[in-house]
């Protein structure tokens, strides 16, 4: 059984879950999966965890827990750039 993450900011993963499959049902209020979130925030120990359990997601380029986290910090650092 695993427990995750936090529900800080409207997440909604903090289940107890024995099945892989509900990962892929599990969204984030803006539409994007758990492991998006963990990734914009930079918790490696989340994307490490939520990586096995989650389904390609086809936007990233380079579907390993590296190529995730540099995206979605790429992506995050580009809005920041955008919102100044």
């Amino acid at each position: 059984m695993i427990s995750l993450l936090d529900t800080s900011n409207g997440c909604y993963c903090s289940k107890q879950c024995t099945s892989i499959n509900i990962w892929n049902k599990i969204w984030h209020q803006d539409g994007v999966k758990p492991i998006q979130v963990a990734a914009a925030r930079g918790s490696v120990g989340a994307v490490e965890i939520l990586f096995p359990l989650t389904s390609k997601v086809d936007a990233f380029p380079t579907w390993t827990v590296g190529g995730i986290l540099e995206y979605m910090q790429s992506e995050t650092n580009k809005q920041q750039v955008l919102n100044s």
